[in-house]
Parts: C-alpha cells; sequence; structure tokens
C-alpha cells in the first residue's frame, strides 16, 4: 500500500459503462484559487471521422518492474497489450484522428516516443537520443508531436515531426518544464513547470503556456503547490489539471486533485477530489484514483452533464493508470 499511496508516482501521472460513485470534494482548495464547482456544460464538439476504428480505451498497467499500455474496444471484450514485447511503455496519446497512438518506450539509453496503429502495427521509433523523452502531445494535424526530454541534462519542451526530423528545443530555463498538452486550436502547447520555486519546494510546478514556436511564454496557475497534467478542452478555451497543495515533496496520492482553468488563467474551479491523469473528451473526463477498497490506482469517468462518475473497465489486482479515450 505505502508504494502505491507515495507521490513517487508523480512523474509518470505525467490520464463507459459501469457501476456510477459519487466522490467526496475536498474540504480545503488551494491557496489563490476559487473553489466553486465548473458549470457542467460545455460548448458541442464534432466527433472526428476515423476510418474503421471505433472507440477505445487505452490505458497503462503499472506492475513491479512492468508498465504496459492496454487497449480496451469498450465492447466487453478482454482489455490486450498494445506491444507485448516493451516492458515499460507509457505515456499514451491517441492522435487527432483516434487511429494512432504516440507513446514512450524504455529503451536501453532511455525513454524514446513511438508511434504505432492503435492496434500496434505499423510501429515507428520518432525519437533516438540518449535521455529520456516522455509525455508526447499531437499537434491538431497529426503531423507533429511535443514531448519533454532531459536529453540536454534538464527536462525541456521540444516539437519534433512525426517522422523525427526538424527537432525545436521550445523552453531552455534551469527550471523543469514538462507534460506538455498542444491545443485543438493549435495556437499555444501548455506545459507544467517548476519555475519560481526554491529547492526546499522541489515538488512545487505552476502551469503556463508558450507558442509552438516557442515565443509568449505566459503563467497561468500561481498557487503554490502542484499543478501539472494539464489537458485541454474540445474548444480549447479551457484545461483540466492536477493540482496537490504542497510543493514540498511527499505527501498522499489520494491527496490529488482536478481543476479547469480558463486558458487566460482565469477562474480555476474544484472538479474532482482523490483524482489525477485527467484526460478531456467531449462530455466527459477519464481520470485515475485511488482505490481505497483495492489499495490500487484505478480508471474512472466523469461525466460533466450529470458529474456522476463511472467505472470504465475494473483490474482489481493491478494498479491502472493514464486513461485516454479516441473518442
Amino acid at each position: 500500500m505505502s508504494r502505491i499511496r507515495s507521490l513517487a508516482l508523480f512523474g509518470l501521472i505525467a490520464s463507459l459503462a459501469g457501476c456510477a460513485n459519487t466522490t467526496t470534494e475536498p474540504t480545503t482548495a488551494p491557496t489563490n484559487q476559487p473553489t466553486s464547482q465548473p458549470t457542467a456544460t460545455l460548448a458541442a464538439v464534432a466527433t472526428p471521422t476515423i476510418g474503421e476504428v471505433g472507440p477505445r480505451l487505452v490505458f497503462v498497467t503499472n506492475q513491479p518492474n512492468q508498465m504496459t499500455i492496454m487497449l480496451a474496444a469498450l465492447d466487453g471484450s478482454e482489455a490486450k497489450p498494445l506491444n507485448p514485447d516493451f516492458p515499460r511503455a507509457m505515456d499514451p496519446a491517441f492522435s487527432p484522428a483516434g487511429n494512432e497512438l504516440a507513446f514512450a518506450v524504455q529503451d536501453s539509453d532511455g525513454f524514446n516516443i513511438y508511434i504505432s496503429s492503435v492496434d500496434g502495427s505499423n510501429l515507428v521509433q520518432v525519437t533516438s537520443e540518449a535521455g529520456d523523452d516522455q509525455s508526447p502531445s499531437w499537434s491538431p494535424d497529426g503531423q507533429q508531436l511535443v514531448f519533454q526530454s532531459n536529453r540536454s541534462g534538464n527536462d525541456e519542451i521540444y516539437r519534433v515531426n512525426r517522422d523525427g526530423s526538424n527537432l525545436l528545443q521550445l523552453t531552455n530555463d534551469p527550471a523543469h518544464d514538462g507534460m506538455p498538452s498542444w491545443s485543438p486550436d493549435g495556437s499555444v502547447i501548455a506545459f507544467s513547470s517548476s519555475r519560481g520555486f526554491s529547492d526546499e519546494e522541489s515538488s512545487g510546478r505552476e502551469l503556463y503556456v508558450i507558442q509552438p514556436d516557442g515565443q509568449a511564454l505566459q503563467q497561468l496557475t500561481k498557487a503554490r503547490g502542484r499543478a501539472q497534467n494539464p489537458s485541454w478542452s474540445p474548444d480549447s478555451q479551457q484545461l483540466v489539471y492536477v493540482f496537490f497543495e504542497s510543493a514540498i515533496v511527499g505527501g498522499d496520492i489520494a491527496g490529488n486533485t482536478i481543476y479547469t482553468i480558463k486558458r487566460d488563467g482565469s477562474e480555476a474551479k474544484l472538479l474532482q477530489a482523490n483524482a489525477f491523469d485527467p484526460q478531456w473528451l467531449d462530455q466527459r473526463i477519464a481520470f485515475t484514483t485511488y482505490d481505497e477498497q483495492t489499495f490500487h490506482t484505478a480508471l474512472r469517468i466523469l461525466d460533466l452533464n450529470t458529474l456522476q462518475v463511472s467505472v470504465p473497465i475494473t483490474m482489481p489486482e493491478i494498479d491502472l493508470m493514464q486513461p485516454v479515450f479516441n473518442r
């Protein structure tokens, strides 16, 4: 239990039918953040056309010395590994068309970014530099990726074509920059950064946005805690993100919450307690929670119209994390 409840999972947290649960909100909110509930409305967004690929849920199973990306068809069939040959794979991200995945795989020289079809075929390695390349996020046209990398000795944000060409470093700061998320309208990239925190606040993170050319840096959150894992609303007007109230190393994983915030940094609102790894898709947000009954992390879906929580898939003896949907 102690392994699961440890925030050592911080670096991995980079996020349809079933039993509905209602989760209690925390009694305290982050400093300088409003506590009112968000309105459960969102502008309708058209479902992308993705050929013959039906609705899919992808997630990561986390076991000792093994992290596996799993694919579920949401038709009652058993979830299957995307690529069983990879002992440690994580950070899955569906392409805008929903028929491809980008993800990070641990190789002999660290983590590298790969792309494959949604069934695991047509595997292509995108990055190969020594170091850890993680947390890929697609451009709206599916032709580029942004990701975090420590190849320079420090975590920074990079942009690259899907074939590995035209690498561009977007950030260059002594702080740690990571967990990028490219807005659906293509205008900005949100990311989490330790800028402005002291050595004693080494886990502290705030959210920033930057243009795809690395210009026009803007800070969004100023709560002096751990703001991370940003994910855009389909209309690019809001972000959902993880917040933990302490910037000091340590803490209880169940203390993570998810908030929404407007793209200009205004109106931060508490959405869900005991939640991390959020992914916003239409009227739903998928997330990971710590299950007090099984002592493992589990997957949940929040319906933004009803604010009810459902369970998309259960594997009670294994830690599940990083849920993403293609539609």
